[in-house]
């Protein structure tokens, strides 16, 4: 119906009998009488009160407090606001009154008396039942006065609920709900809500937006479902189960708008009420954050002190000791900074989080993907290990295999989680179901169990099988290639070994290989006989899949697809080119594809360079051959450019920021130290020092076939060479924080400036916040705030640098309105990938 629709049929008005309508709210409002102390304390508070006074006597119950005082005419009618609209909650304090002076005339108490001075008067209102009341005003003896020295403030208002007692449950009651309030609220001279400790911001975390305040943290008693109080004039109305979509949490939320029910126990399902919950959706979801940034700091350390059997009862120890033993002691023990039973909470949440969210967990959103790599288990030599390597391996292993104790019998390769407590083995065999079994049975089965030496991931460009007499497998091309080396996946006749990070002069294959005569998963460098031939089998393969995405290769589209396979022709291009002769050793056809681009931004093939170096013509070629959008996508790769035309007479190369006649020229052995990405490991020189041995005839010849196909290796970097690298200390800590800094810029996961970045800096300053200075005049972390005291006393900067660039960005983040919280999630990736890397160089050492 529309407007023009519309018209009137009549009006009038009707009476409402008072007395019945009060007897009526009387009998609805408040489910116990007794709880008749909370709304005159929400009174209080929305008469901006800071300091509630509640005494017990034999005659009564007082309540005192200080704020704004009533008028004498709104208290004319103390129950005349609740037959009114206050759409603006003008008349808040008037209606919680109100409800409180109902609530206590169910227990019939001989009066109720409230007392209060205006400034210029003072008044009182004497209350016998919801019929009988009368206003005095200029009182001769003012209660006020007298309540004033007892409390040792100016008392503004006082309320006396003149009753027998005991008054054991009303105070039960109120300290029960005004936990959270703003207000200080004293008992008998006890104050019952002391301000808290300041927020630990790591599971802890304190927020306050458009007038909602709050906090959240991770408790073992809301692992499964989240609790939150809802209160409002710091009073807590009601206690709501919500299922959060990032992490369950026990959290508070307070806001002055929100609207009561009938009852007084309830929350109305409003505007307001869906703002609080999006908004604690919000800071539940930056809660997880941290907590998978905290387990990231704390899992090396936490790992290395439960190889000792004494610290096992203290790894997700509610499990043992019981919830409500646990609890009592939580909070100090949490705040006090106990590893291992903080990882413990942030594990159990996070793991909850994977449960509740199994079905979507793989489809790549970001916060759950950061889940999937987060340390949420220890394996069987105490390294950290996370539910994508596991589930990776579970692909193409059959199962889950683990084990409730530590062996270093268990080789490396092979990811086997180490269930510490009944905790641990109940996740996994709840989240992979019949897949997970000790590791003694798996190795029973699958002896009878052939599984079949096939590829399963998922993000393959291409893959091709072979097949060399006895010895079979696949060989594939990554979507997300590594950095540097091949993966190869041992078996021998379908039984699992591990999988083996091994290079191939610089090839990025994912490899899978059965041999019925490997009886272990080699290593790079001491490879015997049979692992010769398999390799010569892989090799003899390898050329086909490049070959197959060749024929996909479109040099002008800027797609990530078309980068990656650009990425891996360069791979075989620097394997197969021989920079001293200018020609190809093997697979002339790269001659034709255009992999290079030049400073005007044209594709050009190897062949084009010829003919332009044939007509007297050298050609400037740009150091990375991808589009400017997708350069970064690939920083940390092969330095493919320098490898194949640095000192060449083909092509110069392209220095930015320098003039294009002045392009420097540098050795690729110093590259090679320079850039981390395309140093060999130790291994090579361990596979040379094999390569100088006699071998037997058999293995000689398989070994000059792999060299045929595989002439070239990158020189290695010897022990000296790696020492020389600046580590962290070598440089100073301001430096090392941003050489880290400019690292995530590379990766635009820090949207700092250079210069920016450049003028960061340290600060000691006690009692100062953690982030000091402003934008344009450059920003500074404190290390003496308690965020980042700890962390800068550490004894391995190394380890303490990204917890650090993590605080500092968060700080950043609140500062510039420019910077938004889905950036702050994509650097807290970046570091996590900063972490990984690092984590996989410290065991390739």
């Amino acid at each position: 119906m529309t407007e023009k629709d519309e018209f009137l049929i009549s009006k009038g008005s009707f009476l409402v009998d008072r007395e019945r309508a009060l007897s009526k709210l009387m009998r609805f409002q408040m489910p116990d009488a007794r709880m008749f102390l909370l709304p005159l304390a929400q009174a209080a508070v929305a008469s901006g009160a800071r300091r509630l006074c509640v005494s017990p006597q034999a005659g009564g119950i007082e309540l005192s407090f200080d704020g704004c005082p009533w008028r004498a005419p709104d208290l004319k009618d103390p129950y005349g606001c609740l037959f009114e609209d206050d759409l603006k909650g003008e008349r808040a304090r008037h209606r919680e009154l109100a409800v409180g002076l109902l609530s206590v005339m169910r227990l019939k108490p001989e009066h109720v008396s409230i007392a209060f001075s205006d400034g210029t008067a003072d008044h009182a209102l004497y209350v016998k039942s919801v019929t009988e009341e009368h206003l005095e005003s200029d009182l001769v003896v003012s209660p006020l006065t007298a309540a004033s020295e007892r409390y040792g403030q100016r008392v503004r208002m006082l309320i006396f609920v003149s009753m027998p007692g005991p008054f054991q449950r009303e105070i039960e009651h109120l300290e029960r709900a005004c936990r959270h309030c703003p207000c200080a609220v004293e008992v008998d001279g006890r104050l019952v809500n002391p301000i808290p400790d300041p927020c630990e911001a790591r599971l802890r975390l304190a927020f306050s937006k458009d007038g909602i305040e709050g906090e959240a943290l991770l408790s073992p008693r809301t692992l499964a479902l989240s609790r939150v109080e809802l209160l409002t004039y710091g009073i807590r109305v009601a206690v709501e189960q919500m299922k959060l979509p990032s992490v369950q949490v026990s959290a508070w939320l307070r806001h002055d708008g929100f609207r009561k029910n009938i009852s007084q126990t309830g929350i109305v399902k409003d505007e307001r009420y869906e703002a609080a919950a999006a908004l604690l959706r919000h800071e539940a979801e930056k809660l997880l954050l941290n907590a998978m940034r905290e387990a990231g700091l704390l899992c090396k350390g936490v790992g290395r002190a439960l190889r000792d059997p004494r610290q096992h009862e203290r790894w997700i120890p509610w499990e043992t000791t019981g919830l409500a033993g646990w609890l009592s002691g939580a909070r100090e023990r949490i705040l006090a900074d106990d590893s291992i039973e903080r990882m413990s909470l942030v594990v159990a949440a996070a793991r909850q989080t994977c449960l509740s969210r199994k079905a979507e967990l793989w489809k790549g959103d970001g916060l759950l993907s950061m889940l999937t790599q987060a340390p949420l288990f220890f394996d069987v030599h105490a390294q950290p290990l996370s539910l994508g390597v596991i589930e990776d391996q579970r692909r193409w292993l059959g199962g889950v295999p683990f084990l409730p104790h530590l062996s270093d019998q268990v080789s490396e390769g092979l990811a086997v989680p180490w269930a510490v407590s009944a905790a641990d083995k109940r996740f996994l065999e709840e989240f992979f179901g019949a897949d997970a079994r000790r590791l003694e049975s798996f190795r029973a089965v699958s002896s009878s169990v052939e599984l079949a030496p096939a590829l399963e991931e998922t993000n393959l460009l291409v893959k091709v099988s072979f097949r060399s007499g006895d010895i079979v497998g696949e060989a594939g091309l990554s979507l997300a290639p590594h950095a540097q080396a091949s993966h190869i996946r041992w078996l021998q006749s379908g039984y699992p070994h591990a999988v083996t990070v091994w290079p191939l002069g610089g090839l990025r294959l994912e490899a899978v290989v059965d041999n019925p005569a490997i009886t272990h998963a080699p290593r790079p460098g001491d490879p015997g006989e049979e692992v010769a031939r398999s390799l010569a089998a892989l090799m003899e393969a390898a050329p086909s899949a490049y070959r197959k995405i060749a024929s996909e290769y479109d040099p002008s589209q800027s797609t990530p697809r078309q980068a990656m396979i650009r990425e891996h022709l360069l791979d075989l291009a620097v394997k197969s080119w021989a920079p001293a002769r200018g020609e190809w050793t093997a697979h002339a056809w790269l001659d034709e594809a255009k992999l290079f681009r030049d400073a005007q931004g044209r594709m050009l093939s190897m062949g084009d360079l010829r003919e332009a170096a044939a007509r007297g013509e050298k050609a400037l070629l740009h150091p990375s051959p991808h589009p400017e959008k997708l350069r970064e996508m690939t920083a940390g790769f092969p330095d493919h450019i320098r490898l194949l035309f640095e000192g060449s007479d083909l092509a110069r190369i392209l220095e930015p920021g320098k003039p294009q006649g002045q392009a420097a020229v540098r050795p690729v052995s110093a590259r090679l130290v320079e850039d981390p990405a395309l140093r060999g490991p130790e291994q090579f020189q361990e596979a040379e020092q094999q390569a100088e041995r006699p071998a037997p005839p058999a293995q000689k010849q398989a070994q000059e076939k792999a060299e045929e196909l595989a002439p070239a290796q990158p020189p290695a970097v010897t022990v000296a060479e790696k020492k020389k690298e600046p580590s962290s200390e070598d440089i100073g800590p301001e430096q090392a924080f941003r050489r880290l800094l400019h690292e995530l810029s590379v990766r635009k996961a820090c949207p700092l400036s250079p210069n920016e970045i450049d003028a960061v800096g340290f600060v000691n300053s006690r009692g100062g916040p953690l982030l000091m200075g402003s934008q344009g005049q450059g920003w500074s972390l404190n290390l003496e705030h308690p965020l980042a005291r700890r962390a800068a006393v550490a004894g391995n900067l190394e380890e303490s640098l990204p917890y650090l660039v993590s605080i500092f960005y968060t700080a950043i983040n609140r500062a510039r309105p420019d910077i938004t919280d889905q950036q702050d999630i994509g650097l807290q990736a970046a570091l996590a990938e900063h972490l990984l890397a690092a984590d996989q160089g410290e065991k390739a050492d």
